[in-house]
């Protein structure tokens, strides 16, 4: 799920949500990202009878906080507030997220348990996604860098990044590499 694809009123309910369902629901949507493959319907069932919330209530409730993370991770503090705002989240339900508080902690823990699958790469391809059409649709549609990723088990990655955040990337790895040439040195 996307961000983008969730009604207002959606987001509405979410927010409605007691803060400790909330929060319940949030540390399953992050244990989701550390460990995808693990079972989690025993918790959804007992935050479904704790909270007298039906499962598909609490599932969908979970989709939506999986979107954030992903959301989160993707973006900076203010535009992850400016998105939550325009999708109509409260003020109240935004400030009371403890992700933008523990940004570094987040990202970690999340990136951590997929650290191994990506020390098995097989190829790594790129290009440059842009609109030559006219400069209305540019605005619309800003040029990106799309990388795809393969690994030795067959899995694909595609990783859409704007371009501040391709020279970010481009920028760093060329900050290593000096760092590398130097110890080899």
């Amino acid at each position: 799920m996307n961000l983008n694809e969730i009604p207002k009123t959606v987001a509405l309910a979410t927010s409605e949500c007691p803060p400790e369902c909330r929060n319940n629901i949030l540390k399953v949507a992050l244990s989701i990202n550390q460990s995808p493959t693990q079972d989690r319907l025993k918790v959804i069932e007992k935050i479904s009878n704790d909270f007298n919330l039906s499962k598909e209530k609490i599932i969908e409730i979970l989709g939506i906080y999986l979107a954030i993370i992903r959301t989160f991770v993707e973006s900076t503090d203010k535009e992850f507030n400016a998105k939550l705002m325009e999708l109509g989240f409260s003020n109240e339900f935004v400030e009371e997220l403890p992700l933008i508080n523990n940004r570094t902690k987040v990202t970690d823990t999340i990136l951590s348990s997929r650290r191994g699958e990506f020390n098995k790469l097989v190829s790594l391809k790129w290009r440059v996604d842009i609109s030559l059409t006219n400069s209305a649709l540019v605005k619309k549609m800003p040029t990106s860098v799309i990388l795809c990723l393969q690994l030795k088990n067959g899995r694909k990655y595609t990783i859409n990044l704007n371009i501040k955040t391709f020279h970010k990337l481009r920028f760093n790895v060329a900050l290593i590499m000096k760092e590398i040439n130097q110890l080899n040195k």
